[in-house]
Parts: C-alpha cells; sequence; structure tokens
C-alpha cells in the first residue's frame, strides 16, 4: 500500500535549492527507470511510455529470447536519449512482426562516440545501465497493426497469492471481459484454455484483480495470457474474441 506523508512547508522551501515550492511543480524523477505499454506497432515504430536516463544514453529494443529475457544477439532499434525524463521515445522496429511479438525495452549508456550505438557485448562502450547488480529494462507485447489500437493490457509477472491474478491496467475501446488463457507450449495463449474471466468497462480500469476457477492452479513458472474480449451477451456465447486479439503473457514467480 502507497503511504504519503507530509512536512510542514518551511522544511520544504528549506530544499529550494533541489525542488521548487511553487504550486503545481513536483521534482523530476532520478531512479533510472523504463515503463513501456502493450502496443500496436504503428507505422513501423514502438513508442515507450517513459524512460528515466542517468545520463545521456541509449533505449534498445531487443527480442524476447523465449525465458522471460531479452536476446543478446541482434538489435531491433535504438533510440538516443537525454540525460532525465524521456516522454514517449519512439524506436523504430528493423524487423517484420507477425500476430504478437515480445519485445525488451533496455536502457544503455553512451560512452563511446557520442550519438553511435557501439555496444556488442561485455567490455565495450554503450553497455546496459544497472542498478543493484539488475538492467534496468522492461518486457511488453507489440501486435501487428490493427482496428483497436486504444486498447491495451499491462500486467506484470508476478507470486499469484489468494488463487487471484492482479492486472494493473486495461484500457478497453469499449465494455468487455478480461479472460486468462493457458499458454499452448508454444508461446502462445491455448484457446479455449481459459481458467478466469472478469468484466470490464470501457476506458481504464485498473488493479483488475482476477480470481481464478477454483479447480485450476497455476505452476511456478507457468506462462499465462490475460486476453482482452468483447462482450456479447448471448445465450450460447458470453464473449467473443476482439479482432485483433489484445493479450499479453506474465508469468507465475512464486517469490
Amino acid at each position: 500500500m502507497r503511504r504519503w506523508f507530509f512536512l510542514p512547508t518551511g522544511i520544504i522551501c528549506f530544499a529550494l535549492a533541489l525542488a521548487a515550492c511553487d504550486a503545481g511543480q513536483v521534482a523530476a524523477p532520478t531512479s533510472p527507470d523504463v515503463k513501456a505499454a502493450e502496443q500496436y506497432l504503428i507505422d513501423g515504430t514502438v513508442t515507450v511510455k517513459e524512460v528515466v536516463a542517468p545520463e545521456p544514453g541509449w533505449l534498445v529494443l531487443r527480442l524476447d529470447d523465449g525465458h522471460h529475457a531479452p536476446r543478446l544477439d541482434g538489435v531491433l532499434g535504438t533510440a538516443l536519449l537525454r540525460q532525465g525524463v524521456n516522454k514517449n521515445v519512439r524506436i523504430e522496429v528493423h524487423w517484420v512482426v507477425e500476430g504478437v511479438v515480445r519485445l525488451w525495452a533496455v536502457l544503455h549508456r553512451d560512452t563511446g562516440t557520442p550519438g553511435r550505438f557501439e555496444y556488442e557485448g561485455a567490455g565495450t562502450p554503450d553497455g546496459p545501465v544497472e542498478v543493484e547488480g539488475r538492467t534496468v529494462m522492461t518486457a511488453f507485447s507489440a501486435f501487428e497493426g490493427g482496428a483497436v489500437r486504444e486498447s491495451r493490457i499491462l500486467v506484470e509477472d508476478q507470486f499469484i497469492a489468494d488463487h487471484t491474478v492482479y492486472v494493473d491496467e486495461v484500457y478497453a475501446s469499449e465494455p468487455g471481459w478480461l479472460v486468462i488463457h493457458r499458454d499452448n507450449g508454444d508461446n502462445r495463449p491455448r484457446v479455449p484454455g481459459i481458467i478466469a474471466i472478469v468484466p470490464v468497462e470501457e476506458g481504464l480500469n485498473l488493479d483488475v484483480a482476477m480470481p481464478l476457477y477454483a479447480e485450476e492452479v497455476v505452476a511456478c513458472g507457468e506462462q499465462i495470457w490475460p486476453m482482452l474480449h468483447v462482450r456479447n451477451v448471448s445465450d450460447d456465447q458470453p464473449y467473443k474474441l476482439d479482432r485483433p486479439i489484445i493479450t499479453v503473457p506474465m508469468v507465475n514467480t512464486c517469490q
């Protein structure tokens, strides 16, 4: 649970050298970070919502290696970053995307020739940014172009406690259903294979709790797929697949 603490105005203003006291001004975040949402490729590019860079650097796009980590061979695209907060960073994807693909946005330094990405592995310039031994990066899914571009799902790998999956954010272009499919064994959702379903409203749905069916168990390390469905009230079919399919994988970490 997030907790808020309030300090007397005098104490706050004592730190004028670090933060402005004018109404509406907020100190810029300083911890390196990368935030990206599930999205469609539009004009061959992806957009990363926010990157906090401790110094000028690079945002590097890589494919998932199939084991929930970025592939080290081959770069799908790069974007030069300024120091500080970079909003809506666009990266041109040098690869043909069919269906859905899992990608990683990785924060790198620009320590070699300024403005030229030169990373080729350990010991070379422009290496990844690390905090406490962990690379600053995030994973997200990208879909080939479709008509419902504003709909999205944002979920993190998590320990499934109390038989419930929590989805951080769902944006639906119309009222619908959020369901969870099992993995088919080939990094794709199994259809039907549904193990949970909850309604979602049009617009932004935050912190969506998804109780699993009582008889369903998700093993440690198992991948599952939250998926958005259009609501279709009928006797024989309570939902139908959205088109294109809006889905994203997550893993039960058991940690």
